[in-house]
């Protein structure tokens, strides 16, 4: 079985909860969907992970436009919405995306113990 990379795996992840969920395809067929080219479970994650952000296009167009109506952009830190609060400053792995939804990604293997804010 080839390696696969945690932060391969956690690059999809967070990408579907981000502005912009870039794939990196080639110009040969076969390797236009990238997770296709991983084992079992790793490609089943990917996959998880495009279908997650696909269900939320109609909540990310939203969002998309509310920025361009605010100018306030949908993938923002917490102080933004929070500015008295001393723990919106100092979460420096959680974001807002959108007006319904605070993201805390995984960003390091085998952590063990993550408090949110």
């Amino acid at each position: 079985m080839p390696w696969v990379p945690s932060s391969t795996l956690a690059g999809y992840n967070s990408g579907a909860l981000s502005p912009i969920l870039r794939t990196h395809t080639f110009q040969e067929p076969r390797l236009r969907t990238p997770h296709l080219a991983y084992p079992q479970p790793y490609s089943d994650i990917m996959a998880t992970a495009f279908r997650q952000r696909y269900a939320m296009q109609p909540y990310i167009y939203t969002e998309a436009r509310r920025t361009f109506d605010t100018g306030v952009a949908y993938f923002h830190p917490l102080y933004y919405d929070w500015p008295e609060a001393d723990q919106a400053y100092t979460q420096k792995n959680e974001y807002l995306f959108g007006d319904n939804m605070i993201v805390a990604p995984i960003t390091a293997a085998r952590r063990r113990r993550y408090t949110a804010c």
